[in-house]
C-alpha cells in the first residue's frame, strides 16, 4: 500500500490501526493510570467498553502489570514504564511495531531472564548463546 497516496484521515487511521510505536522515553500520559494509557489506542478507535477491558486486562496479565494497573507513571518503575508503552503499541494488534531504541533491557516478567531464545539482546547477540550476530 502506498499511503502517500492517502488522504490525511485515512493515514491517520493506518497509523492507529497498523503500526504501533515504542518511544524510547514511552510518552506514557502523566495523568492516566498504567491500564488507561493501554487502553487509549482502542478509545480513540471507537472499540466497545467490554472488549476494550478484556483486551487490556489480558495485555496487563501477559505483561505482568496487572498489580500496577491503577498507579500512574510515575508510580512505576522504568521496566514497568516500559511494558506499559509496549502493551499500548500493540493492544491494536498492529502489523507492524516500531521501536525507537530496541527494548534490550525488557526482562520477562515470569521468569526475570532477558529476551527469550532465539531474540537478539541489545549487544547484538543472541541471547540464548551470547554470540556475536554477523
Amino acid at each position: 500500500m502506498d499511503v502517500t497516496t492517502l488522504d490525511d484521515e485515512t493515514q491517520a487511521r493506518v497509523r492507529r490501526e497498523k503500526i504501533g510505536f515504542v518511544f524510547q522515553f514511552f510518552h506514557l500520559v502523566p495523568r492516566l493510570t498504567a491500564a488507561m494509557n493501554i487502553e487509549l489506542p482502542l478509545i480513540l478507535a471507537g472499540v466497545a467498553v467490554e472488549e476494550r477491558k478484556e483486551r487490556v486486562a489480558k495485555l496487563l496479565e501477559s505483561y505482568g502489570l496487572r498489580d500496577r494497573a491503577e498507579h500512574r507513571p510515575e508510580q512505576l518503575s522504568g521496566g514497568q514504564r516500559q511494558r506499559v508503552a509496549i502493551a499500548r503499541a500493540t493492544i491494536m494488534r498492529p502489523s507492524v511495531l516500531l521501536a525507537d531504541e530496541r527494548p534490550a533491557t525488557l526482562t520477562c516478567h515470569r521468569t526475570g531472564s532477558h529476551p527469550p531464545a532465539g531474540t537478539a539482546d541489545g549487544a547484538g547477540r543472541d541471547a540464548d548463546r551470547g554470540d556475536a550476530r554477523s
